[in-house]
């Protein structure tokens, strides 16, 4: 989903728990509710990939809105999210 892109990156909008339960390896958690204050930490990325749990997941379609509205060009949603990338037998971790 990132080829061709010079940065790109994986954001995780869950909340703090999901989060540390388990995640995309290397991915950038800013949770929904900091997503306004907090989205200049994402200027840096060409591209970026939110996800949330499972297919269709209301919070990551709404972060990925948001991020366009703020000015994002580049905004993408994992079709399926966590789950499906799971079950296409990717690797998750998960954090203290």
């Amino acid at each position: 989903m990132l080829r061709g892109a010079t940065t790109g990156v994986w954001l995780d909008p869950r909340t703090d728990d999901e989060y540390r339960k388990e995640h995309i390896p290397g991915a950038v958690h800013l949770p929904m509710q900091r997503v306004r204050e907090d989205h200049s930490i994402l200027r840096q990325y060409d591209v970026i990939v939110v996800y949330g749990n499972d297919f269709n997941s209301p919070r990551a379609t709404a972060v990925s809105k948001t991020l366009m509205e703020l000015g994002h060009r580049d905004v993408r949603t994992l079709r399926g999210g966590l789950k499906a990338w799971k079950e296409a037998g990717n690797p998750t971790e998960s954090s203290r």
